[in-house]
């Protein structure tokens, strides 16, 4: 890959990100706090240092895109397919996205238990998990499932200098007990 291309995916995906903060405030805020946020993106972004790491910039857009489906609708699953989708691959490309991923999930969680309806949040859950099932699927079907485990999931608690021991082994399920022993449940 030539740095032409990793500038050019940074750059078309900086300018969607401005898009679509842009949407979200023109709808939520007002027209001149959108347009000051679409400005200043770009420039936010160059912190983000797209060459050296240009999952950020993708990951960014990705995330802002998920909100602005979700804040745009009110209880519509197409809206929540999509967001879903979004911060689903938002996630597969940098995992501190599934934070964002679970405010999202409050968000829809509160409006089902408001209108009384999950339908929503169920196509919203199933939307955000297909991007990892279909890359694990497609990793299982390689071959490379424990690889693909121990460089995403291991490799990411070992960075969060959580101090986890967690086995080399896929679909280990002591991680979550480990965290409630962390957080003191």
């Amino acid at each position: 890959v030539s740095l032409y291309v990793i500038k050019g995916t940074e750059i078309v995906f900086t300018a969607l990100g401005a898009w679509g903060l842009y949407r979200l405030l023109a709808r939520h805020a007002s027209a001149r706090a959108a347009r000051l946020a679409a400005f200043l993106y770009p420039l936010y972004s160059l912190a983000l240092m797209g060459v050296a790491a240009p999952c950020e910039s993708v990951q960014a857009a990705a995330t802002i895109w998920a909100f602005v489906w979700i804040a745009g609708s009110d209880g519509d699953r197409r809206a929540a397919l999509l967001g879903g989708l979004r911060i689903g691959c938002a996630v597969t490309l940098k995992q501190t996205a599934a934070f964002e991923g679970a405010g999202l999930f409050g968000w829809m969680a509160w409006r089902a238990w408001r209108c009384r309806e999950g339908r929503a949040l169920a196509v919203f859950v199933a939307a955000g998990a297909a991007p990892t099932v279909a890359f694990a699927l497609y990793f299982a079907a390689a071959g490379h499932l424990a690889e693909a485990y121990t460089d995403t999931v291991l490799l990411a608690y070992r960075r969060s200098q959580l101090w986890l021991n967690l086995k080399p082994v896929a679909g280990y399920l002591e991680i979550p007990r480990r965290l409630f022993v962390l957080a003191g449940v």
